[in-house]
């Protein structure tokens, strides 16, 4: 029951966000998705819900869930975005960034998710390990150089105040 009750104050806190003009009917719809849409009671309202407090729906799908079969490809893992596809507007953008930006190619997993990677033996770990262990001991090194450089340094400004008084 607590669970539910947390869901329950969660959800009126992202209203009262977006009533106070934090988050826009589109955001909202994203931030409560997950939980309206998992709820068995909710997930009949969460249309009614979008379309009472006037969130638009996407122009474009995500890019996740375009079909890139059919497009051009740059090596391995690029494909090029299909000419239909309308990228999010982005406002911040200054002209040199529109001209040098890339807008046009994305780049795509190629491998599976059932791939398992080889093990490593006890001599791979333990040189890992080793190599780990030199880093550390290589920043805590010129860490405590840097202290004893600041020292000296805050040393010579007393010995040079001492002579001077």
């Amino acid at each position: 029951r607590q669970g539910g009750v947390d869901k329950h104050n969660d959800f009126l806190k992202c209203l009262d966000l977006y009533l106070e003009g934090v988050f826009s009917a589109e955001e909202l719809v994203t931030v409560v998705h997950e939980s309206m849409i998992s709820n068995s009671n909710l997930k009949k309202l969460y249309g009614p819900f979008k379309a009472m407090i006037g969130a638009k729906q996407s122009e474009t799908l995500p890019i996740s869930e375009l079909d890139f079969s059919h497009c051009p490809r740059s090596g391995v893992s690029y494909r090029k975005l299909p000419k239909d596809y309308i990228p999010p507007l982005c406002s911040a953008r200054t002209p040199f960034q529109e001209r040098v930006l890339n807008d046009d190619w994305v780049s795509l997993a190629n491998g599976r998710e059932d791939f398992l990677h080889m093990k490593r033996t006890q001599y791979e770990i333990a040189m890992f390990l080793c190599e780990d262990d030199r880093y550390e001991l290589d920043m805590l090194i010129e860490a405590n150089i840097s202290t004893i450089r600041a020292i000296k340094s805050k040393i010579a400004e007393y010995e040079d105040k001492q002579e001077g008084t």
